[in-house]
């Protein structure tokens, strides 16, 4: 599980994302929750960097779940037609369960 925290909006901080999942990925961990309880803002730097990071996990096998997702980020993903393709969850362990039970879309 990742958790992010304050604004995803500038590059470094995209990047750190990206690195973030592809260090799990090159560990085996190709299921990831990213709990994002604690962000309060993104722009197209974040969502490219989500994006990113669910493709590399997708061509990997495996698949990411967004969780406990605050309203603003949500309706960011809604104006982007980004929950057609994520899936979300309301809390980290429906976010686990639906992993466990999932195929990569």
């Amino acid at each position: 599980m990742l958790r992010l925290k304050g604004r995803l909006t500038e590059h470094h901080a995209a990047q750190t994302v990206q690195q973030q999942i592809k260090s799990r990925i090159e560990a085996g961990v190709v299921l990831i929750v990213l709990d994002l309880q604690e962000l309060s803002w993104m722009n197209s730097t974040g969502l490219g960097s989500l994006m990113a990071g669910m493709s590399s996990l997708r061509q990997s096998g495996g698949n990411v779940c967004l969780a406990r997702v605050p309203e603003k980020i949500h309706n960011i993903l809604m104006i982007t037609k980004l929950v057609e393709i994520f899936p979300i969850e309301k809390s980290v362990d429906a976010a686990v369960a639906f992993l466990a039970g999932s195929n990569p879309r």
